[in-house]
């Protein structure tokens, strides 16, 4: 995220020193993210803050997609970041996120999650929240008996209902997990071997 209000940030940075994670910011060097398309004029004024502010000692900023790759075990890659809003598809060579060839899209995670409620709507399929049914017994059998909760706020109502989407949303697209032995299995695969 963009930090325009620094007064805002250094009151959150020293609630943080010493409250959660206790320690004196002098003694020890900072390590922090940022996004992958993020202005040198940003960077350095947070630096400049950080500095004459909280006085560390060093500091080293790096891109979120570069550490996304080195989790990976890859100094090189091609990292897709998915947000609510956007999804950035960013090259990293040699440790670098490569600025002149990252790709924006507008569809993120609040588009699928929209698409997929039109989607259900459209096929009948009614999105109720949680709290508006009560289980009731008829002829041995427990059922599920919609009540209406007059004066409960629709906002609520309409949260719920996201909750649910994005619960559906992440059963379906979760991308299944490979093991390591399956990983480099598959990687001899496409290199030959």
């Amino acid at each position: 995220a963009l930090v325009v209000d620094y007064e805002g940030i250094e009151s959150i940075m020293q609630n943080m020193f010493a409250s959660k994670i206790i320690l004196e910011p002098k003694d020890h060097p900072f390590m922090l993210t940022e996004p992958s398309i993020h202005n040198k004029e940003h960077r350095q004024k947070l630096a400049q803050h950080l500095f004459e502010k909280f006085h560390i000692p060093a500091i080293f900023i790096c891109k979120s997609s570069v550490l996304a790759a080195y989790s990976c075990g890859r100094s090189t890659s091609l990292v897709l970041e998915s947000g609510a809003n956007s999804t950035y598809a960013v090259p990293v060579h040699d440790g670098y996120a490569l600025q002149s060839c990252i790709i924006r899209s507008d569809i993120g995670g609040n588009y699928i999650s929209e698409e997929l409620r039109k989607s259900l709507i459209s096929r009948g399929i009614k999105i109720m929240p949680g709290y508006a049914y009560t289980k009731k017994t008829v002829n041995g059998q427990t059922i599920a008996d919609y009540q209406n909760y007059e004066f409960t706020d629709p906002s609520y109502g309409n949260y719920c209902k996201n909750e649910i989407i994005g619960e559906i949303k992440e059963t379906l697209l979760n991308q299944k997990k490979e093991s390591s032995m399956e990983m480099q299995k598959n990687q001899n695969n496409l290199q030959g071997r």
